[in-house]
């Protein structure tokens, strides 16, 4: 952390130097134009650090915000380290502020989600994620992306858009709409 620091303090004169050459209306006199120097030296200098260097994560929401994570925590594929700092963080919004309990709603159950259910009775993992891999690589046509129109074709876009977040193929999603359609 030294070296960092050392690192820091020798580079921004020059970055002080090229802002004053990119912003020359601007006065390095001014503490706002001195902190964004000294952030950019950060910024460079971070580079030095070993990837598994400690930090501080700030993230700063408004309480209501912080309920509708809450909220969402427990959806199909939110990561479990999403809810333990959400519940943490829920946790301290109430030490510090316990009206929020009135409007805090619990996170939904995973079995109460619509796309567990789906999940559970609807897939068949191995063949069909398989089958979803081929035909969506297949549709990009040998690109990384695909630009797709948004005035013609809506349904479609937006079916194809569906079953690309279930991870579905064609095949499968037509037999699904029939068994639908069927109840």
């Amino acid at each position: 952390m030294e070296q960092y620091r050392s690192l820091c303090e020798k580079i921004l004169p020059i970055v002080k130097a090229g802002y004053t050459e990119r912003y020359p209306h601007r006065s390095l006199q001014e503490k706002k134009y001195q902190t964004d120097c000294r952030k950019i030296a950060q910024e460079i200098a971070r580079y030095i650090l070993p990837v598994a260097t400690f930090s501080y994560l700030y993230h700063t929401i408004n309480g209501v915000t912080l309920l509708r994570y809450y909220r969402l925590c427990k959806q199909f594929d939110a990561p479990l380290e999403q809810s333990i700092v959400t519940g943490k963080m829920v946790e301290e919004l109430l030490r510090v502020e316990p009206k929020y309990k009135v409007i805090l709603e619990e996170p939904l159950e995973l079995d109460e989600i619509p796309e567990c259910r789906f999940f559970e009775t609807h897939y068949d993992s191995g063949t069909n994620v398989r089958r979803f891999i081929e035909e969506f690589d297949g549709g990009l046509e040998g690109g990384s992306s695909k630009l797709v129109g948004y005035k013609t074709a809506n349904e479609r876009i937006l079916a194809d858009s569906v079953r690309e977040v279930l991870g579905l193929p064609t095949r499968l999603s037509i037999r699904i709409q029939k068994r639908l359609n069927m109840r």
